[in-house]
């Protein structure tokens, strides 16, 4: 396959950088030529533009590139080409499978060219929702499109593109440059102001404007937050040339805008990378490459929530909401409204970039942590996509050589296979000479070769058992394909090998490219996989190479590499010096593979010169090294051709192309050591080295002048310019680095700062030991696989002090360093650790403390102290921690508290103990004896795991700590490694050893003290308490008032005894005492505690109380327990939840908590939803659960006398029910976990005008569990909003996450899951019992606190569902007291919301596909917008069900019985088997006491989900009343959907009338899914002994259990189809064909045909038994409906309504359409003699006795057909013929299949007279559009004022108000009134209108002025109407409802605007003689 890209390949669009990316990343798999269209510097660099200076391309880039013949006197082949010259020659045939890739942009001259033979792709970005046409049928042309997202793959779809030719090819991040490394921190960026960064060119799709408006409007001038813009538009489409002058025009001023230039790139990385948060707002994308660029740099980002950007974004940016889809605005080449772009909220966008300014720690935090989701984003994972599908859909026969994927090459017969490619990850690679195996290899795609055998040239290779191929053929097709293939080659004599040995592992370990490994004058004495073993012989001299003496050894290597060039088997080589240790950077080598030339690429040397001075023996100074050569070829020493520094030879880079050069070299150092031998001195040269390869290789580079060069540096120890501390390698004593050079100065004036660019190490003369290599190996291996975390909580400077040093002393031990901490750190410390993570969440909680104190004979003990415990805030800090690391390369994790000092490195042996014992973890223990440790010896301030240690799953809550902690770290760890059972696999170190060896010291936490009053003489009591046991003394201060009221300080040394932890000091009476102070004696810190007013308040809460002082003999622990719990006060705490998730929402609550603080009690904020400092620090207790689970659980709602219920899974409003359940929970727990007695429950929108919660304390103080509000006015469920608990309360106790809240679920009918108010009501009373709570009214608490509710209150839930293709809308009230007034907006119409006093509004807005938005008003405001855009009509129709199937967790099985014991006789087995999913009926039974009792007894035993008796008589020998039976059968089968319905068989069992009867009653109505009683098997016994003890219930019945044993015995119920086919049809919205049996093997062909006409209107063939079809034709057909098995016609039904139910909707609310249709639906009755449903939207104006009226969206059901009539644009299915094209009454007889004729509709009848004397005209001047009125000016004044001065009144009748002088205003009537006005009145003038038809309705003469309908289209009457003007654009134009001033002919409404109010007033005398 060769692919050939046609693309702008260079430049700085998104489109160019696409195709770099794109198609670099593909020719490393297949061959790509590209043919450029752009114009750049690219191909020479000669640019002085930095951001140019980035596209500059490489030797591969220019290879691509197919010359073309260029324009303009352009000499260069990338630019733009007149002629395409694909294959390099005219006439030539294409290569072999050409694959034309088109990526360009939209609508470029590269799409319309029809002349690429091959394969064409066209390869798309685009940025709307629909193509331009001429675009999109250019797209068509092509075999295949690719998009780079979903959504523009779905509106590709959406277009017509065809959805097997559409796949997703995805854009893509360079990882390896964006990512959360650290960068420059520009300077712009140092001044610790908040940055937001916006980058992007200024345009209105990039919503610019509106973003910098955003930015001015919430931020003031004084906050320190900064928007940092680079927003030029170099491409002016709004008249500007600047981003200056754009501000100045929008009028958009802020002094925190800082607008700065374009950027080159390296700076565009670091802005990302040290912005604080990306913003973007687009109204739409294609994919949005800075937004992903800035995710993967791991700072947070904010985009909108258009779907392109959502595939990587999703999940991890904040999402500004979408409020509106609006018309395309120009668009590149693209008009106006080429499809939709979205239309953000603003607002939205303004509140979220307050909450990430606000929060802007966690959101980094989450930021760090996400970054790596986008990394699977990147060009290689793109190209491998790519050809993935070119493999699987061009041509596969094409593509299965896996030639694309292996590279062959063969060297010395030796064959080597190296598997690079995509397809799998495992590969068997098998050789074979005669078709038999010689050599097989298991390889992976990150191995690399398989090697080491001799071969023939008839060698083949077989891939995975597939495909075999000649070797010679492989290596010859991949040469001329593959990426360029290198290898290191190295070398050395026999006692040089340690070395070079050493030299291999490392680059074994670090690299994966084969390695050659030259022996000089000897064999290679080690052999590894990808190692090539070669020998050299070299005769220039001794070989010893270990002295570094004989130069000559060096042009070994020189000679060696020239080998290597001859044999041709590799594309480059880098040689190495045979004693380095590489690094595992080592590969960044090969990024420079394309500067190489006819020289090779050598390493620049440390001096900027090789002339530079030395010593000889006695000191004195000799020549200078190299002037020996500079002599000898007679150069100046002072003027040599160089230009800058010289190069070494310890690493360099070659290819075949240096094999003149190395030649040259050899040929030189054979000459210079020919004239040294032959010298009269014996030597020119002082020493050998003066003639070494590099100062030959050095004066030849100046001969040549040539100065490329690796850039490297090397730094010897004896160079005194280190700028940096060498830390580990120093203390390795093997301090010679090599360094990659990132830094643009002089390489002696600035070093690298740490180690991170390190390539290799390198030994010097005074220290080369092959041991020490290895020592450095090892190193270099640990460096990579362990990390040390350290985990700090740093809130003063002392402690800030600390982690500095630990931080200096880690990195002095050479291991990165992983800061983990919940307090932030100065930009200082985390510069200097290589990770950082900050979680601001430090949860804490208060655990009771048991002290006992012997005092004056008294013991004592608190346990109310609120001591914090930190324990749980640690444990997330390992954790976070832990997770962190999994995702790095590691395998051990170091763990180390910051204040924890180390004398010597720990983790040394550590790491070597759990490598050796292959452990998972390592902590320190102070038992000795392992079988005696528990967790109390456990020790955590330090301890290593492995990434295999499972201890932090499970664990995600504090709750879940608690459970298994105890509170305490150490019982955890213990835990975790019990609980996992590997605690064998657990190393324990002894602690005492560990803390010698290396003085582990805890600095600051050894001793704490807590202070108590002692009640009985108001002491205060000191309680000193130490964490380690070998702490045996402190220093207590504490200063106190004498009488004299000095200030005296007191002191003691306090001494702890052996093995207490506790030591009790009196200090007096408290007033007397002023401050107290510990003083820690082992670094002498000291804590001071100052009894200010807080503190005091605090002490008091910890007094200990007891009843009376006695001795300890007489008191136990217990009695003092009980004392102190009898006398204590209950501690009790409001609890207030929230998700304040607005500013508005955060206002009320800040009013919340103030009156909460003016009744006096503590709160505790519970929310899911992040709060401000502020708000946190104005409450006692915070607990943030970012977990807000919504549930989506179906709801069913029942409507209409239940005709259908709505399931539906998906609502507009998210449920929101367990989460706030869940808030309850986690308040709960976290009060019982810090002993509160009363948890009082306010939501925070509820504001109490008095304290409501003291007659709550009253209840629950006498006993009540809980205290709690009917909701409303039903007492069946609770307000959520505002009760109390006790601590006795168990209700929520096992309910502890959303399956087990799923569970608990009400038993009543519908899922009540869904409503908090009734579900936790079922919970309480179940299992509190109502004894045990307190309940009031809801009006109470209304009544007598004023309690008000700011934000809820009255606000509606909103459901929307599509059913029948029609949109409902279910509206529900939370509070039935709320008065407020709604009013429904939709399609120009106006419904008002009349609940009258349900819950509920059910209301159908009509046809779904002519619903775009509704909206819903509240007391005359807006308070809900909605779109309903095809996406969300989707989404509502997937996830809304209807009758099809019962809610999951009601029964969906039925039995009907005739009697009470027949379900277990007969159906006894298939109720044993699952008896929840049943219900059971019995016919008979329900007036019978007894047998009512014994079937309930039964059921409850045997566990159905529901039972019902009915009251039919029961008799041995009377048929039931079957019709009477069925209508029961049927109430209870058509509510609900039953997959199985059990009863009675045809023999009745043993004969019983009854029975027979039931099942004849059930035969005829449900067929489909019926079984019936079978007997049982006898050989299976199972459920008899189960029936026999279930119908002992039955003690009345004298059951004869012998006649029934056929029936006892095991058997299940067996369908009535037994192998036959059923066939159910109806006329329901098209006609309807399912099929029900049993049948598998067949299949059925279904045919709807249409009588009349003779022809078939639809066909399905294959149709399996239980499947359904039918036609999408509505419109009525005659239709003949057959089913045949192949040949057989097994059913044939015509259709015929003689007798049954049919609907028919009239579709509309207009007045016109409902008066111009209905007398059709009569006629429709009488033609077919059915029983007609009709809904119309004017019911009570209609007079029609045969008809049953209903309400539209009221449902039906067993209904045999129905019909809608409507008018629906472009709609076939539904109209005959185009409905504008025929009179509006002939739109109904099309639709219904009758005969069309003017008919007038029946009226109701109009009683009474008006109030209007004398003769009068009713006008109606007003419509719903300008096109419908008269549009001449003054022109209906002037025929009012002739109509009065005839003595006419003239009486207005329009729903809007008059402007009209003269007139009786009679407006805004209800229809009733107008009628009545209307039916007097001497004839109507108006418009073509709904009164219109309702004057013709009523018989009273019309004047109709109207040129913009066809005088045809309406009724007959007397019509103003010029043909001589534009006229009938309605009926021959789209009419644009949406557009008021529609005039599709741009004529200004001439229609009407023509007609002369003189012509209209003689047409009045004409007809009217007025």
């Amino acid at each position: 396959m060769n692919i050939y890209g046609h693309t702008s390949f260079v430049g700085q669009t998104g489109y160019a950088a696409h195709a770099r990316g794109f198609f670099r990343a593909l020719n490393n798999y297949l061959p790509v030529k590209l043919r450029n269209f752009s114009v750049g510097p690219s191909w020479d660099g000669v640019s002085d533009r930095p951001h140019e200076k980035e596209t500059y391309l490489t030797d591969i880039d220019k290879e691509m590139f197919i010359r073309q013949t260029c324009d303009e006197g352009m000499d260069s082949g990338v630019y733009k080409g007149i002629d395409f010259e694909m294959y390099n020659g005219v006439g030539t045939l294409p290569p072999e499978n050409p694959v034309n890739i088109i990526l360009s942009e939209t609508n470029h001259h590269y799409w319309f060219e029809n002349s690429y033979p091959g394969y064409n792709i066209g390869y798309n970005v685009w940025e709307s929702t629909l193509y331009p046409n001429e675009f999109f049928e250019a797209l068509l042309r092509n075999e295949m499109l690719w998009v780079p997202t979903k959504w523009q793959r779905d509106c590709s779809i959406a277009q017509g593109y065809p959805a097997d030719r559409v796949f997703v090819v995805p854009e893509a991040v360079d990882t390896s440059i964006f990512n959360v490394s650290s960068g420059k921190r520009p300077d712009e960026f140092k001044d610790d102001r908040y940055k937001f960064v916006l980058f992007g060119r200024w345009d209105h799709r990039k919503s610019t404007t509106e973003i910098l408006r955003a930015f001015s409007e919430e931020f003031g001038a004084n906050e320190p937050i900064d928007l940092v813009c680079s927003i030029e538009n170099p491409h002016s489409v709004d008249g500007m040339n600047s981003t200056k002058e754009r501000l100045a025009f929008h009028k958009i001023e802020h002094p925190n805008i800082k607008i700065i230039p374009f950027l080159p790139r390296k700076d565009y990385i670091n802005y990302l990378k040290y912005g604080d948060c990306f913003v973007s707002c687009a109204r739409s994308e294609g994919w949005n490459l800075p937004l992903i660029e800035a995710i993967a740099s791991g700072i947070p980002t904010i985009c909108s929530s258009h779907p392109a950007q959502l595939d990587f974004a999703g999940g991890i940016s904040q999402q500004v909401r979408t409020i509106d889809q609006r018309p395309m605005k120009p668009f590149m080449f693209a008009t106006e409204g080429v499809g939709l772009w979205d239309e953000p909220d603003f607002d939205h966008l303004k509140e979220i970039m307050r909450s990430t300014y606000e929060n802007r720690n966690i959101n980094k935090g989450q930021a760090l942590l996400k970054a790596p989701r986008v990394n699977k984003f990147s060009w290689q994972n793109a190209a491998l996509t790519a050809v993935d599908i070119l493999n699987n859909n061009v041509n596969e026969n094409y593509y299965k050589d896996f030639g694309n994927y292996i590279t062959a090459i063969k060297s010395n017969n030796t064959p080597l296979i190296k598997i690079n490619g995509p397809i799998k990850k495992q590969y068997t690679v098998e050789f074979l000479e005669d078709n038999k195996e010689v050599y097989k290899a298991e390889l992976s795609n990150e191995d690399s070769w398989a090697s080491s055998f001799p071969i023939s040239k008839d060698t083949k290779i077989r891939i995975n058992g597939e495909d075999q191929f000649l070797l010679d053929k492989v290596s010859n097709k991949i040469q001329s394909t593959a990426a360029k293939l290198g290898a290191y080659v190295v070398g050395g004599d026999l006692k040089y090998m340690p070395y070079v040995e050493a030299c291999v592992k490392s680059l074994l370990e670090f690299s994966k490219l084969p390695i050659i490994v030259y022996g000089f004058n000897c064999e290679v004495p080690f052999s590894y996989s990808r190692v090539i073993n070669k020998k050299i012989e070299y005769s220039g001299g001794k070989v010893n190479q270990v002295g570094h003496v004989d130069s000559q050894n060096y042009f070994a290597r020189i000679a060696a590499a020239l080998e290597t060039t001859k044999n041709d088997e590799f594309d480059y080589y880098i040689f190495l010096d045979g004693d380095m240790v590489v690094s595992e950077n080592i590969d960044h080598l090969n990024t420079y593979v394309d500067k190489l030339k006819h020289y090779p690429l050598c390493m620049r040397y440390r001096y900027p010169s090789l002339l530079h001075f030395r010593e000889d023996g006695d000191g004195r100074r000799e020549k200078k090294h190299g002037e020996e050569l500079c002599e000898l070829y007679g150069w100046d020493t002072g003027n040599l051709p160089y230009s800058g520094h010289t190069v070494a030879t310890g690493i360099f880079m070659y290819d075949k192309r240096s094999q003149r050069f190395f030649e040259e070299v050899l040929r030189e150092e054979a000459y210079i050591r020919n004239i040294s031998n032959t010298d009269s001195d014996g030597k020119i040269f002082v020493d050998d080295t003066a003639c070494s390869e590099e100062r030959i290789i050095n004066m030849l580079f100046w001969k040549y002048k040539y100065d490329e060069f690796l850039p490297i540096t090397w730094i010897s120890p004896h160079d005194n310019v280190m700028g940096f501390s060498q830390g580990h390698i120093a203390s390795l004593n093997y301090s010679s680095m090599f360094f990659m050079e990132n830094w643009p100065k002089e390489m002696d004036e600035i070093y690298p700062k740490s180690e991170a660019n390190i390539l290799a190490y390198h030994p010097e003369i005074d220290n080369k030991n092959p041991n020490t290599a290895s020592k450095v190996l090892r190193f270099l291996k640990k460096i990579k696989k362990e990390i040390v975390v350290i985990s700090s909580y740093t809130d003063t400077a002392s402690k800030e002090k600390l982690l500095k040093e630990r931080i200096a002393q880690i990195k002095g031990f050479g291991y990165d360093i992983l800061l983990s901490t919940h307090y932030d750190v100065p930009q200082e410390i985390k510069d200097e650790v290589d990770h950082y993570v900050y979680d601001p969440n430090n949860e804490i909680f208060e655990t009771p403390e048991f002290f006992w104190g012997d005092l004056s004979g008294v013991y004592f003990e608190t346990f109310y102290s609120k001591n914090k415990n930190h324990s749980y805030a640690a444990f997330t800090l390992f954790k976070n921690a832990f997770n962190y690391c999994k995702n790095l390369e590691v395998d051990t994790i170091h763990f180390l508290n910051y204040d924890v000092l180390l004398k010597y490195n720990p983790f040394i042996k550590f790491r070597t103990l759990l490598k050796t014992t292959n452990s998972s973890g390592c902590f320190i223990t102070s038992q000795s004896n392992e079988d005696n440790i528990t967790f109390e010896n456990v020790r955590v301030l330090m301890f290593s795991v492995t990434t295999k240690f499972k201890g932090f799953e499970g664990i995600d809550s504090l709750q879940e700590y608690l459970e298994l902690s105890e509170r305490q770290l150490e019982k955890w760890l213990y835990e975790r490694f019990r609980m996992q059972n590997i605690w064998d696999d657990i190393i324990k170190l002894d602690e005492k050893t560990e803390a010698s060896q290396y003085t582990i010291k805890d600095s600051i936490s050894l001793t704490t003290y807590k202070v108590n009053l002692f009640e009985k003489n108001k002491n205060l009591l000191a309680l000193i308490f130490r964490e380690r046991l070998d702490d045996n003394e402190v220093l207590f201060k504490y200063t106190c008032y004498e009488d004299t009221r000095d200030v005296l300080e007191r002191e003691a040394h306090i001494k702890f005894e052996t093995d207490s932890k506790v030591v009790v000091i009196n200090l007096g009476n408290l007033k007397d005492v002023k401050n107290i102070s510990l003083l820690d004696s082992h670094n002498g810190v000291e804590i001071t505690k100052e009894l200010d007013e807080k503190t005091l308040s605090e002490i008091e809460n910890n007094i200990i109380r007891l009843e009376k002082e006695v001795e300890m003999v007489d008191l136990t622990r217990n009695d003092i327990l009980q004392a102190i719990e009898d006398n204590k006060p209950l501690k009790e705490v409001v609890a207030i939840l929230a998700y304040t998730n607005t500013k508005e929402k955060i206002d009320v609550l800040k009013k919340c908590i103030k009156r909460i603080k003016e009744f006096g009690y503590d709160i505790l904020l519970v929310t899911h939803y992040p709060v401000s400092l502020e708000i946190q620090k104005s409450v006692e207790h915070y607990v943030y659960d970012s977990n807000n689970e919504i549930i989506e659980i179906p709801v069913t709602f029942w409507f209409d006398n239940e005709d259908y219920f709505v399931k539906s899974v998906n609502h507009e409003t998210p449920n929101h029910s367990y989460a706030v359940f869940s808030l309850f929970k986690n308040a709960e727990v976290y009060c019982k976990s810090r002993d509160i007695d009363i948890i009082h429950f306010l939501n925070y929108d509820m504001i109490p005008q008095k304290d409501l919660f003291k007659i709550h304390k009253e209840d629950l103080g006498k006993g009540a569990h809980g205290s709690f509000y009917y909701y409303d006015t039903d007492e069946d469920s609770f307000a959520m909003t505002f009760f109390s608990i006790s601590k006795n309360f168990t209700a929520f106790n096992n309910i502890n996450n959303s399956q087990q809240y799923f569970k608990a679920s009400s038993s009543r009918d519908g899922d009540s899951r869904l409503y908090l108010e009734p579900w936790i009501y079922d919970l309480i009373i179940k299992t509190e019992g109502e004894s045990n709570l307190k309940i009031r009214k809801y009006i109470d608490v209304e009544k007598d606190y004023g309690v008000k509710n700011l934000i809820t209150d009255g606000a509606l839930n909103i459901y929307g569902f599509v059913y029948k293709k029609e949109f409902r809308l279910v509206l529900g009230k939370p509070n039935i007291t709320d008065d407020s007034k709604y009013l429904l907006k939709y399609n120009g119409k106006e419904i008002n919301l009349d609940f009258s006093g349900s819950k509920f509004f059910h209301h159908n807005l009509g046809l779904s596909s002519k619903l775009n938005k509704y909206q819903i008003y509240k007391d005359g405001k807006l308070f809900k917008n909605e779109l309903v855009t095809k996406d969300y009509k989707k989404r509502i129709e997937k996830y809304n069900t209807f009758v099809v199937k019962a809610d999951t967790k009601l029964p969906n099985k039925l039995m009907i019985v005739a009697h009470p014991d027949d379900e277990l006789i007969f159906g006894g087995y298939d109720l044993l088997k699952d008896p929840e999913d049943w219900k059971v009926i019995s016919v008979t039974g329900k007036s019978n006491p007894i047998r009512a009792y014994e079937f309930s007894k039964a059921m409850e035993t045997l566990g159905v989900g529901e039972y019902a008796l009915w009251d039919f008589p029961d008799s041995l020998y009377d048929k039931f009343d079957e019709k009477y039976l069925r209508k029961f059968i049927l109430g209870e089968t058509s509510r609900r959907y039953y997959k199985k319905i059990v009863t009675h068989n045809s023999n009745g069992e043993y004969g019983h009338v009854q029975h027979k009867s039931l099942h004849d009653a059930m035969i005829e109505i449900s067929p489909r899914n019926l079984y019936t009683f079978s007997i049982g098997d006898k050989t299976k016994i199972y459920p008899l002994e189960e029936k026999r003890k279930l119908l002992e219930v039955y003690e009345s019945e004298e059951t004869e259990l012998p006649g029934y044993l056929d029936y006892l015995y095991y058997g299940e119920s067996t369908s009535i189809l037994n192998g036959n086919i059923s066939v159910d049809h109806n006329f329901v919205d098209g006609p309807f064909v399912e099929l029900w049996g049993s049948e598998s093997d067949h299949t059925y062909d279904i045919k709807f045909i249409d009588q009349d006409l003779e022809e078939v209107v639809y066909e399905k063939i294959g149709v399996s038994a239980n499947s359904w079809i039918k036609a999408s034709r509505v419109y009525f057909t005659n239709y003949m409906i057959t089913v045949h098995k192949g040949e057989e016609l097994v059913n044939q039904y015509a259709f015929n309504c003689d007798n049954k139910r049919v609907l028919i909707a009239l579709d509309s609310s207009s007045l016109g359409d409902t008066l111009a249709w209905i007398p059709y639906v009569q006629k429709f009755k009488e033609k077919h003699n059915c029983e007609v449903i009709v809904s119309t939207f004017h019911n009570h104006l209609l007079d029609y006795p045969e008809l049953k009226f209903i309400s539209p969206g009221t449902t039906v059901d067993n209904l045999y057909a129905s019909y809608v009539v409507g008018i629906r644009e472009d709609d076939d299915f539904l109209h005959k013929r185009n409905p504008f094209s025929i009179p509006l009454q002939e739109v109904a007889c099309d639709i219904l299949g009758l005969e069309y004729e003017e008919l007038l509709p029946q009226m109701a009848k109009i009683k009474g007279h008006t109030d209007i004397d004398g003769p009068y005209v009713c006008l109606a001047a007003h419509s719903t559009a300008q096109c419908k009125y008269w549009n001449y000016p003054g022109g209906w004044q002037t025929v009012v004022d002739y109509l009065n001065s005839k003595g006419y009144k003239v009486v207005v009748i329009s729903k809007e108000e008059s402007e009209l002088n003269g007139i009786i205003d009679k407006t805004n009537l209800n229809l009733t009134e107008t009628m009545r006005i209307l039916k007097h009145a001497t004839f109507f003038m108006g418009l073509s209108s709904g009164l219109a038809w309702l004057a013709w309705a009523l018989k009273v003469p019309v004047l109709m002025i109207s040129g913009f309908t066809a005088p045809w289209y309406e009724f007959k009457c007397v019509r103003m109407h010029k043909d001589t003007v534009c006229h009938n654009c309605f009926n021959e134009e789209k009419f644009d409802r949406g557009d008021w001033n529609w005039c599709p002919r741009g004529k200004n409404f001439e229609c009407s605007s023509s007609i002369l109010p003189e012509e209209v007033i003689n047409t009045i005398y004409e007809n009217w003689n007025i």
